[in-house]
């Protein structure tokens, strides 16, 4: 009943501010632990309309699973950044190596790095399989071949993508501690200060029993956001909060898994 319900004012919201649902693209998924055994789900309906249920589903341009595993998710934008990284090197007459990256960073770079905060891999393999779309990309730049990785990202003055995704995460952490975004993800802070040093914005790590809670948003930047300095953290602006977290040199190795 209660599901009938909500499908019911759902639906009647969306008439009443005419903002019709296209119940031909609307599925179910039903998200659970793999380990455990598989259960009869309900059905969902609209306008009485009953849903399809499905393993996986695209919200916001995000590949979901029933497992929220983003494997698919990753292995279908990586696909893709390799072709733009092709069309880059077959398009471009130039081969300036600066100005290749500045189009590997406009056209590739951000399609790796749309909404990291939800999909950001622990995984090695999809670390690694990720980061060699622009490993193999600045190996084919001029005069770089014969370099290693981190001497070629030196020379562009370029991190890793791993580093980029964990500053984005700390960046979208202090987003919502400061009210700039508004999400469901709850971050709860420490009133209990341990240091005379440590800043009062400090989060408590949330009980995890899975490893999906264990690498979800806020428990792997809770270790992570607690070790900045205090000034970082009390910054008044995005920009500023970017500018110091830059100039603190801090070092993230310890929070990537390849280094």
């Amino acid at each position: 009943p209660s599901t009938l319900f909500a499908s019911y004012l759902l639906y009647h919201w969306s008439t009443r501010w005419q903002l019709g649902i296209t119940i031909d693209k609307c599925k179910t998924v039903r998200i659970a632990n793999a380990r455990l055994p598989t259960r009869p789900s309900k059905s969902y309906t609209i306008n009485s309309e009953e849903l399809p249920l499905v393993s996986e589903a695209n919200d916001l341009g995000i590949t979901v699973d029933s497992h929220l595993k983003f494997d698919k998710h990753i292995a279908k934008i990586v696909h893709t950044a390799h072709q733009r990284t092709a069309l880059i090197l077959r398009c471009f007459e130039s081969r300036d190596k600066d100005l290749l990256m500045r189009a590997f960073c406009t056209y590739v770079r951000p399609l790796l790095e749309y909404a990291t905060p939800t999909w950001s891999p622990h995984f090695s393999y999809l670390i690694f399989r990720i980061g060699n779309v622009q490993r193999s990309f600045t190996k084919r730049l001029a005069g770089l071949r014969e370099l290693s990785y981190t001497d070629r990202l030196k020379i562009l003055t370029a991190d890793t993508l791993e580093k980029r995704r964990l500053i984005l995460d700390i960046t979208y952490c202090y987003k919502l501690l400061n009210g700039f975004v508004t999400c469901a993800i709850e971050l709860k802070k420490n009133n209990n200060r341990t240091s005379a040093r440590s800043h009062d914005a400090k989060l408590i790590l949330p009980l995890c029993h899975t490893d999906t809670a264990k690498y979800f948003f806020n428990s792997r930047i809770t270790a992570i956001w607690n070790s900045l300095p205090a000034d970082v953290v009390q910054a008044k602006t995005i920009k500023t909060f970017q500018n110091k977290l830059t100039r603190v040199g801090l070092n993230l190795s310890k929070y990537l898994l390849i280094k």
